[in-house]
């Protein structure tokens, strides 16, 4: 029987024939361009790699110290670690390496990292805002002495402003605790004193005053804080009180110093003249030295 050539040819390579794949039946000659048996990515290559997991980079760092630091970035990728880094660099505010690690350096140059902080280069530099400060509180050379300390002990600007300021509010708040203390004990003393004597107080203090006039040392006693204190008023009183009667050594006639109100204040008026005369002619120093005796003169006269 005749045969089909096409038929023939399809039993001829069925579909057991391994050179044939697919539902077209054609050759898989490779030099006529078909395809191996195997499907195309179900092939591996031999040499190909395993893939790596995310964070193992790390593993490729010489520097073990490092790979200890970045640890935390295991199971993460280069790119994670990028981010971290800008996210710490605008959180700083700064580079990294424009920073100065503080422990290091100090070990090298303690100096140096506190110049780049801000020490001025001398203790000249130091400029302070005193305006609030009271005035008299500090001077010329007491600024220059904390000055000097402040640079020695490597004090910045702002610091050395704040501990002086702190310093001296310091100082202000004793001084005035100690002047209301003084006043305090001060009043006490004259109610002490006005208590013991009763209606004769007003004329001890009077003879105190006339004493120490006379003897010159009522500011030496009020600087001294004993201007009140009822002890030395009470002995003043008592030399007072023999001035007053003219009966106090170099009181009274022929002793050079006058003996009663009138007397004193015509021998002020006389050196007052005196004074005056010395004024015109130009002499300062002796009109100087004769006030505190018109002073005395006036003060007994008018007592």
């Amino acid at each position: 029987m005749p045969s089909d050539g096409l038929l023939d040819g399809a039993s001829a390579a069925g579909a057991d024939d391994p050179q044939r794949v697919g539902d077209g039946g054609a050759a898989a000659d490779p030099k006529a361009g078909g395809v191996p048996s195997a499907a195309a990515g179900d092939a591996k290559p031999a040499d190909a790699a395993p893939a790596k997991s995310p964070g193992a980079w790390i593993e490729d760092i010489d520097d073990a110290d490092l790979r200890k630091r970045l640890s935390k970035f295991a199971g993460k990728s280069v790119s994670d670690l990028a981010n971290a880094y800008a996210h710490a660099e605008s959180l700083i505010g700064s580079p990294p390496e424009t920073l100065v690690r503080i422990d290091d350096a100090v070990k090298q140059d303690p100096t140096g990292v506190l110049k780049r902080l801000g020490l001025p280069e001398t203790p000249d530099g130091y400029t302070f805002d005193l305006k609030d400060v009271t005035p008299g509180a500090l001077d010329d050379k007491g600024v220059a002495w904390f000055r000097k300390v402040a640079h020695e002990n490597g004090l910045l600007p702002r610091q050395a402003d704040a501990v002086l300021k702190a310093s001296l509010g310091l100082a202000a708040e004793q001084q005035k605790a100690a002047a209301e203390a003084a006043e305090k004990t001060a009043a006490e003393a004259v109610d002490a004193l006005r208590r013991k004597h009763g209606g004769e107080f007003d004329g001890l203090v009077k003879s105190a005053k006339l004493a120490a006039n006379e003897l010159g040392i009522r500011e030496a006693l009020t600087e001294a804080g004993l201007g009140t204190h009822p002890a030395v008023i009470e002995a003043l009183a008592k030399v007072g009180k023999l001035l007053s009667e003219g009966s106090g050594p170099g009181v009274g006639p022929g002793s050079g110093a006058p003996a009663g109100p009138n007397e004193s204040a015509a021998m002020a008026r006389e050196l007052k003249r005196q004074q005056l005369a010395a004024v015109r002619a130009g002499d300062n120093a002796k009109a100087d030295s004769l006030q505190s005796e018109i002073d005395r003169l006036y003060a007994r006269a008018f007592r």
